[in-house]
């Protein structure tokens, strides 16, 4: 997820936790996973609660739950983990927007 959302970005680096305090990032995103598999040969699911929080965590700027599905080309493991990684691919996708969106807002706010 991470280097998935360093490249949507264009950063070199997105931080994965835990971090050096010495360099905390300007914001968190927080992810609680619920739901993350399935069958093969059948539907695979992810539902995550996530959560755009300040540089210390004290502040949430947007709180989301996620809920996305895939369905597996065959009942082969190789198929059960691209549908799982293509999960991850769109909500790491669904992630950079709705992050984006926001500090765009955020900025246009600020000038």
């Amino acid at each position: 997820l991470a280097d998935n959302l360093a490249q949507y970005w264009v950063l070199d680096k997105v931080s994965a936790f835990p971090w050096d305090n010495r360099a905390r990032p300007a914001y968190q995103l927080r992810l609680v996973f619920e739901e993350f598999g399935g069958r093969r040969g059948g539907e695979v699911h992810l539902r995550v609660f996530w959560t755009l929080l300040s540089q210390q965590g004290d502040k949430v700027y947007l709180a989301k739950r996620s809920a996305l599905l895939a369905t597996t080309a065959q009942s082969s493991a190789e198929s059960y983990v691209a549908a799982l990684n293509q999960l991850l691919n769109q909500l790491s996708y669904e992630l950079a927007i709705e992050v984006r969106d926001f500090l765009q807002a955020e900025n246009n706010r600020a000038s």
